[in-house]
């Protein structure tokens, strides 16, 4: 039984299975996703997706989410991203990331056996394109 003080906005227990058959076209097309059930767990506090690419992108274009926690961890291969202060971090197998609430960045590359996790709150990442932040290339959108 759940101690109800310990968690007052009643969680849920989940697990989820890899299962081919649920990865989905994701917020990219070059993408696919599948929910790890996080966010039905947590009444979509969280969410947490399992993300491989299928076509090796060039770039997403300058964007930002408006969320207040966006983690990646890479579990294959590696993902190169550009970030509005100029830098450029390639991010692969075992690395992780956390990107800060509406930081403007680019993913400018991939390996074609890019796969990670992807943690965020709240559950549902929406994206907001801009302009090249002053000074920055625009790159190529896949």
């Amino acid at each position: 039984m759940i101690n109800k003080d310990m968690n007052p906005k009643g969680y849920k227990l989940t697990s989820d299975d890899l299962d081919p058959d649920k990865f989905q076209v994701g917020r990219r097309s070059f993408f696919v996703a599948r929910d790890l059930q996080i966010a039905e767990a947590t009444n979509a506090d969280f969410g947490m997706v399992h993300a491989k690419v299928i076509d090796r992108a060039i770039s997403t274009g300058w964007h930002y989410h408006p969320v207040s926690l966006q983690i990646i961890y890479v579990l294959k291969g590696w993902i190169d991203l550009v970030f509005e202060d100029g830098q450029k971090i390639r991010i692969h197998a075992g690395s992780c990331m956390n990107i800060p609430p509406g930081m403007i960045h680019n993913e400018i590359g991939t390996s074609d056996d890019m796969e990670v996790l992807e943690i965020s709150s709240p559950a549902k990442i929406t994206t907001v394109n801009v302009e090249a932040p002053v000074g920055l290339p625009a790159y190529a959108h896949a």
